[in-house]
């Protein structure tokens, strides 16, 4: 499809270190040759595009990045699809004639994702950023209530429900919150090690990371 939109010389691949595409073609290799074993499609979808665009952020600029955020949304949306979740974005998209939508009750699986982005945001402010339980729980609330993100009867989160999120986990916790709840914890781990390795890893980080992930958060439809 032709486009009037030109393409910045940073993203072409001819000019990236060749390490960088070689790692690239490696994985997409992986990833069509899981989804030929059985691994289906939807889990294919969501791993090329997730690795793409760790190759582009790579490739281009931080302030750049911004631009990618239309694809990072997608990737977050499969995602929740691929563990039985219904992210509006597929299954309720807005029309240009729908009023704004409120951020109330879910019917569906979608709100486990909520539940296990928040533990994991508690735990990384408890365990990294060496907070009390206090001050993560409502460091975590104040957030979710600045981004509009309201528990089903329109209210805002409180403090002993973050908490009681983040103390179920791999007990009483859906199977969804443990899932996402473990995948952000890694996805955490993974950037700090990067960071570490480059000596740009700071503790106070991880309140930024805190934001990032209620920023997603908002940004999936909550």
């Amino acid at each position: 499809m032709a486009t009037s939109a030109t393409v910045p010389r940073n993203l072409s691949l001819s000019e990236a270190p060749t390490t960088a595409v070689g790692a690239l073609i490696e994985a997409l290799t992986e990833i069509c040759a899981a989804e030929k074993a059985g691994d289906g499609e939807l889990g294919a979808f969501r791993a090329s595009l997730a690795v793409v665009l760790q190759f582009v952020e790579r490739s281009i600029a931080p302030d750049q990045r911004i631009l990618l955020r239309p694809l990072r949304k997608l990737e977050l949306a499969l995602r929740d699809t691929a563990i039985g979740a219904q992210p509006p974005v597929f299954f309720n998209p807005p029309t240009k004639d729908d009023k704004p939508r409120t951020f109330g009750p879910r019917k569906d699986k979608f709100i486990h994702v909520l539940h296990g982005s928040v533990a994991a945001a508690v735990d990384i402010l408890i365990k990294e950023g060496k907070e009390s339980r206090d001050e993560a729980a409502q460091f975590v609330a104040t957030l979710l209530s600045d981004a509009q993100i309201k528990d089903p009867s329109g209210g805002r989160y409180r403090k002993a429900q973050i908490l009681m999120w983040r103390d179920e986990m791999g007990g009483r916790s859906p199977a969804i919150a443990k899932t996402i709840y473990d995948s952000t914890l890694s996805q955490y781990h993974q950037r700090k090690a990067e960071l570490e390795s480059s000596g740009k890893w700071r503790p106070e980080a991880a309140r930024n990371v805190v934001r990032g992930i209620v920023v997603a958060l908002r940004e999936r439809g909550f």
